[in-house]
């Protein structure tokens, strides 16, 4: 019997032990936090889409990831697809120009608080985009049925008042042009306005006043003239295209900037100061 009992107690401390190792190995793997893998689209333009292509990235493998916002101005809208991706979307109007403040939130569903991305959108007024014609169709830009019925000019601003069918999407809207002037006293060139509905099929007739910056036609016609012309602007169409002058102080007296819309209305313009 004593062989016995001398081997049964060797055989504890054996078992002891490979108890010991066992719990050392048993260990908890700490949780890593969510990154936003994207930098932030901070600037917009009134009437213009803006889209911000959120992407998220975790350490730790198969994690779901949550896309949130805790703070989104009316104009925005978020869409987020579970895998580490989002998207915000919208169209900022005459309203909201200025600054935005955006709060995103970003969750693997163990962190107590979700990571945050925060950053300001500043909306601007749109200003008039140069294409090049000679590549570009100008037929390859949308220009759903749009009708301008007045506006002005002041400064560099352009202020147009139109009127469209819809009232279920908000509708985008563009001023472009080919960049060249008119042999012509005072010389002129066109620009077009570009209206996309967004697939709107609703009949409500909507009354839109829209602004656009026109800097960059007088940066532009700084670089052809010597002098600094002023623009002025003639609605010469009911639908899509406006031919504007450019006036020196030689052939400035005399204009009136008073411009025939159609057959039955007009639209004072006033030139830069």
């Amino acid at each position: 019997m004593i062989p016995q009992v001398r081997l049964l107690l060797l055989a504890l401390p054996l078992l002891f032990l490979a108890v010991c190792d066992l719990g050392e190995t048993v260990q908890a793997v700490p949780n890593n936090a969510p990154v936003f893998t994207s930098n932030p689209v901070d600037f917009a333009f009134g009437y213009a889409g803006y889209t911000y292509d959120i992407t998220a990235d975790d350490a730790d493998a198969d994690t779901a990831l949550t896309i949130g916002a805790a703070t989104l101005p009316s104009w925005l809208a978020l869409t987020d697809s579970g895998d580490g991706a989002a998207v915000l979307t919208g169209i900022p109007g005459n309203d909201d120009l200025g600054d935005h403040p955006v709060v995103l939130t970003l969750t693997d569903g163990v962190i107590t608080a979700p990571v945050t991305q925060s950053f300001t959108i500043t909306v601007n007024i749109p200003p008039v985009i140069f294409v090049d014609l000679t590549t570009t169709r100008l037929s390859s830009f949308p220009h759903d049925p749009i009708t301008i019925v007045g506006g002005e000019i002041k400064l560099d601003t352009l202020h147009l008042v139109v009127e469209y069918s819809g009232g279920c999407q908000e509708h985008a809207f563009g001023l472009v042009t080919r960049g060249f002037t008119y042999k012509t006293n005072p010389a002129s060139g066109k620009v077009w306005l570009l209206h996309d509905a967004k697939g709107d099929t609703c009949q409500d007739n909507i009354s839109k006043d829209l602004y656009f910056n026109f800097t960059p036609v007088r940066e532009w016609c700084l670089q052809v003239y010597e002098d600094d012309p002023r623009v002025g602007v003639a609605i010469v169409d009911l639908n899509h295209w406006l031919n504007y002058l450019l006036l020196d102080e030689e052939n400035l007296e005399g204009w009136g900037f008073l411009y025939q819309v159609g057959d039955t209305s007009s639209v004072i313009l006033e030139p830069r100061p």
